[in-house]
């Protein structure tokens, strides 16, 4: 039985006739689910993501009142109040290999490290989504500009770009972190002012082809204004690779902050990033190996994630890719009407 029979008459009619205008969107989005399903690749990297999307938003939930979060809250206080704190006198439990109690093992303060990391996990995600929600919107909204009017005001904007784009992204923000004294915010700033630049360029491409189409010719013939043809004309026909390029980022943005935090311009002790907790392991390798490697194989794990995802939607938003589709899902229901009838003769 259809769902719309379930809803009272006048919505069953608004639902009818809304169905029957965005008849052709639902199809695409149809289409796109069903490539996405197919693809073993996106759907792993789906998972991946969400496991880790849940893991860093709902930590301090997952975790409350468990002796993990207990351990490490009540070491973590006694460093930051007491200077002299010394963990040989209050802790048994200093670097003590993964186990039940223990699932990731302790640290030289006998701090967990489950709870250690899957804090820090948080970290990396408060990372990627500043970057991602301050510096992409800049970097569209100058392509965007760059690429419709052209001549001055995308020489000006292009040159600016290419200065940035002279040196090498992770040494422009170690230089920038360093100079603004180190620490998440310093981070933060240096990974916006690198970051936007990548979708200038990318967006300006998009719209350098876009605009000279008919339907913007017509629009301007009509006389709407410059703004109305960017927002309703350009900017939804240019946005489907930053789609695939911001997934990608999500990975880079957190490698890049854990970086930073490595070599000391990112978050600093006693503050549980990830790739700070890489760096402190360090000292301890290889006999105290789950110290360095679990935290660097959660950034892995992350980073494949979100590019396991972007590749499977480059091939989903990829309109030629869903016309071979929904070509041979054509064929397979001639084929099948075929087989069917075959069947039925020969009863």
């Amino acid at each position: 039985m259809s769902l719309s029979r379930l809803l009272p008459r006048p919505l069953r009619r608004k639902y009818q006739s809304w169905k029957e205008k965005n008849e052709s969107k639902l199809k695409e989005y149809g289409l796109m689910w069903y490539a996405f399903k197919r693809s073993p690749i996106s759907v792993a990297g789906l998972i991946i993501v969400v496991f880790m999307m849940v893991f860093a938003l709902f930590s301090p939930q997952v975790l409350s009142g468990t002796e993990q979060l207990m351990n490490f809250l009540s070491v973590h206080k006694m460093i930051k109040e007491t200077p002299e704190f010394n963990a040989f006198d209050y802790s048994m439990d200093l670097l003590q290999p993964p186990s039940w109690r223990h699932w990731f093992g302790t640290d030289e303060f006998g701090r967990d490290m489950f709870a250690r990391c899957m804090l820090g996990l948080q970290i990396s995600l408060a990372y990627a989504v500043t970057v991602i929600t301050l510096g992409v919107p800049l970097g569209i909204i100058l392509g965007l500009v760059a690429g419709y009017y052209g001549g001055k005001v995308d020489e000006l904007i292009s040159r600016v770009t290419d200065i940035f784009f002279a040196f090498p992204s992770l040494i422009l923000a170690m230089a920038l972190a360093a100079s603004l004294g180190a620490g998440m915010e310093s981070a933060i700033i240096a990974m916006i002012v690198v970051w936007w630049p990548g979708y200038v360029r990318l967006i300006r491409g998009q719209v350098l082809s876009v605009r000279e189409n008919l339907y913007v010719e017509a629009a301007r013939a009509a006389g709407m204004s410059d703004f109305k043809i960017i927002i309703k004309h350009i900017a939804p026909n240019v946005l489907t690779p930053v789609i695939i390029y911001l997934t990608m980022d999500m990975a880079g943005v957190v490698l890049m902050g854990a970086g930073l935090s490595f070599i000391g311009l990112g978050a600093q002790p006693p503050t549980p990033e990830l790739g700070r907790l890489v760096y402190d392991g360090l000292n301890f390798l290889p006999q105290k190996w789950w110290y360095s490697l679990i935290p660097g194989f959660i950034l892995f794990i992350w980073a494949l994630g979100f590019n396991l995802l972007g590749d499977g939607l480059r091939d989903v938003l990829d309109p030629r890719y869903r016309r071979r589709l929904e070509f041979k899902m054509k064929e397979k229901k001639k084929k099948k009407k075929v087989e069917r009838r075959g069947e039925e003769q020969n009863v």
